[in-house]
């Protein structure tokens, strides 16, 4: 065999050798980044989902607070709203005020409940003379889910009361200085009451003490005549609703 055709056989051999060689590295070099790749790739996918979840959660917060800011509690002439805190230009913290009957308090909060996802801050609640409820509510606004829980801030459980004229008797008044006071039984307890006394038994205040009768006021805002008990007095006489 000739000198240039051994070479020409070795040339095309080693062409052969280095091909598979060069595709068989390349096929270890594959197999030994393919872990890192897939998983360099699987956390971009993972990034992408964080990213796209980010984005809706911060787009709901952004039409909570247009809802806020939006929302109208211009019904309720008596209710003061004040922002209290932000974060980013959103709204966090917010305050209710306002003086106000249980069943005008009651809506507000069955408004802004179903309006926003916020928990309480601090709520101070003070009971006017006249049956009313000084209210200070200040609220956490947090992140909108669904289906929340309904919670009660009232001071009290609200429901209409019962009243049954067997219950009361109003045996006497007395003034002393410029102040009267009415000794008042409520079912069996008695007790001395003057204007602006609480009788949590039965859930209500007293308005005014006059001579011959004191004027009740329940959480609803409904007011009571109690008469004074006399002889001749009968039992379903005695107390009665004072119409609006």
């Amino acid at each position: 065999m000739s000198q240039s055709k051994y070479s020409a056989i070795n040339m095309s051999f080693l062409r052969m050798l280095s091909g598979r060689l060069i595709l068989l590295i390349l096929c270890l070099q594959l197999a030994i980044w393919y872990p890192f790749l897939f998983s360099a790739y699987d956390d971009w996918k993972r990034e992408e989902k964080n990213l796209a979840n980010a984005w809706q959660r911060w787009h709901k917060v952004q039409r909570q607070d247009d809802r806020l800011l939006a929302m109208s509690l211009s019904d309720w002439a008596w209710l003061e709203q004040t922002v209290i805190n932000t974060r980013s230009r959103l709204v966090t913290g917010w305050r209710l005020e306002g003086v106000a009957h249980m069943t005008q308090w009651q809506p507000v909060l069955e408004r802004v409940q179903e309006t926003l996802a916020v928990s309480v801050m601090g709520v101070d609640w003070q009971r006017q003379v006249d049956g009313r409820w000084q209210g200070v509510i200040e609220l956490d606004v947090q992140f909108p889910v669904a289906n929340r829980a309904f919670e009660n801030w009232l001071p009290t459980p609200f429901r209409r009361p019962h009243f049954s004229a067997r219950d009361w008797r109003l045996f006497s008044t007395m003034k002393s200085a410029d102040r009267r006071s009415a000794l008042v039984q409520f079912r069996r307890k008695q007790y001395w009451l003057q204007e602006g006394s609480w009788v949590p038994e039965a859930g209500v205040s007293v308005l005014s003490v006059l001579a011959d009768r004191i004027i009740l006021v329940a959480k609803d805002g409904s007011q009571y005549r109690l008469l004074l008990t006399t002889r001749r007095s009968e039992d379903d006489n005695l107390l009665q609703e004072v119409a609006d």
